[in-house]
């Protein structure tokens, strides 16, 4: 700290101290009227809060005084407890986060979502990120079943807290991972139920009674860059988008009530999705031959989800009560088909949107409970994939919190397993409204045995 004297403009220089400390730092200056400035510390101490002190104060005797100042940093700490080593942070160059007693931490900005690459005493390793909060301190344990985290980092108390118990489960991988870079789509968007990357390009659509039009949109901010209209088709219920190398898939399905006999999937070719605006389509109708009514509440024939592998199109229902998901697989070429029912998958909900890898080595589901106001969103992955029939996969499954902070989650696109998009539509219950979100969740490291 920089102190100078109004009045004579002799300067005089103090440290502060950077630890953490019951006792506020003592300084001597004559009686007068000085202003102050502060030294930033410089980039990559994380161990020192980054403030830019600054302002006038009027000495008259002994006080204690609030110099007033300005961050854009947020105190991120990680409980000891089942890691072996400090958390790396994943920025440039990275960084191992220093240690205080019983806890890895550091400061950092908040102009980007923060990734840490963490290891678990079991060899496990995994990405952990999180969205930048100014003068907030979020702070992480990763407990196995029945442990307990009763120590806490000392907190400055202008910083907003949250402690957050990541339960571990057996394979030593968080049972929840947060989604992080989340946007707001704008009103166009409010009912998407679909996301498909295509090389780097990023399309959406909106859900039934809604025009028949496509939309990319900026990977990372989820603004509208352009639209295009399916001329030849109606939006029934469109629910999800998948892709070859050479055609795009939309899933005009959506069967909520099981009264539909006119599903099918639209077939258009991705040259014309990426260099023109309006588009004609073929069509794939199809069957379940399993149904054989049509008036039911109760029935398992709606769908949300499908994607394109091994040149079929591989269909996962949405059956009205939640828990299991029933695996069709249909022909991709322009026709009319009863789709051939391969197995039944246990889901910890409603599956509601699905992709494939692009090295197609693994399946990703998204979809939410059904459990009123405490339903979460979850993602469910199959990886290791040998044959079609995803139940002799390597399964895992991680829930990414309440609705209320993800919207109704129902698009998945993976461009790679640090990167793969998500997306929600709007939530409108009760006079409350969670507005339609876009985002990202990282699974590097999650997918192994």
């Amino acid at each position: 700290m920089v102190f100078r004297n109004s009045e004579s403009g002799e300067t005089f220089s103090f440290p502060i101290s950077t630890l953490f400390d019951s006792n506020p730092t003592s300084i001597q200056l004559a009686a007068g009227s000085y202003s102050y400035e502060s030294t930033v510390p410089q980039s990559g101490n994380l161990s020192t809060l980054p403030v830019q002190l600054a302002g006038n104060l009027t000495v008259t005797g002994d006080a204690n005084a609030k110099l007033e100042g300005q961050t854009s940093a947020q105190l991120i700490s990680f409980n000891t407890i089942n890691l072996a080593e400090s958390p790396k942070a994943l920025q440039n160059p990275s960084v191992n986060l220093p240690q205080f007693e019983s806890f890895y931490y550091g400061y950092f900005s908040t102009s980007t979502p923060l990734k840490f690459e963490v290891s678990v005493q079991n060899g496990s390793r995994f990405h952990w990120s999180w969205d930048p909060k100014s003068f907030f301190h979020n702070s992480f344990s990763f407990l196995r079943q029945g442990q307990a985290a009763e120590n806490e980092l000392a907190n400055d108390p202008d910083f907003l807290f949250s402690h957050q118990k990541v339960p571990l489960s057996d394979k030593g991988f968080p049972e929840f991972i947060p989604a992080y870079n989340q946007k707001i789509f704008a009103t166009p968007l409010k009912e998407t139920s679909a996301l498909q990357w295509i090389g780097d390009r990023l399309f959406t659509l909106n859900d039934g009674g809604n025009p028949a039009e496509l939309y990319e949109i900026n990977p990372e901010t989820g603004s509208i860059l352009r639209t295009i209209k399916i001329e030849n088709a109606s939006n029934a219920d469109w629910e999800d988008l998948a892709a070859s190398s050479t055609h795009l898939f939309i899933g005009d399905f959506g069967n909520n009530l099981g009264n539909r006999q006119d599903l099918k999937i639209l077939k258009v070719p991705i040259s014309g999705i990426l260099n023109t605006n309006e588009v004609q389509a073929e069509v794939i109708s199809f069957r379940y031959p399993e149904q054989n009514s049509f008036n039911s509440s109760n029935h398992r024939y709606d769908c949300e989800s499908f994607i394109f592998w091994d040149e079929k199109l591989h269909l996962f229902t949405k059956p009205t009560e939640a828990g299991t998901t029933d695996h069709y697989i249909l022909p991709a070429e322009h026709g009319n088909y009863d789709a051939f029912k391969l197995e039944t998958i246990e889901t910890p909900g409603w599956i509601t949107g699905a992709d494939l890898s692009p090295d197609q080595k693994f399946i990703v589901f998204i979809g939410y409970e059904n459990a009123g106001f405490s339903t979460r969103s979850f993602v469910q992955t199959f990886s290791n994939l040998n044959s079609s029939v995803l139940n002799s996969a390597n399964q895992n499954r991680f829930y990414l919190g309440s609705v209320a902070n993800v919207s109704q989650t129902e698009g998945i696109a993976i461009f790679s397993s640090e990167k793969i998009k998500i997306s929600g539509e709007q939530i409108q219950a009760n006079g409350l409204t969670v507005p339609p979100r876009f985002g990202e969740i990282d699974l590097w490291g999650l997918l192994e045995d």
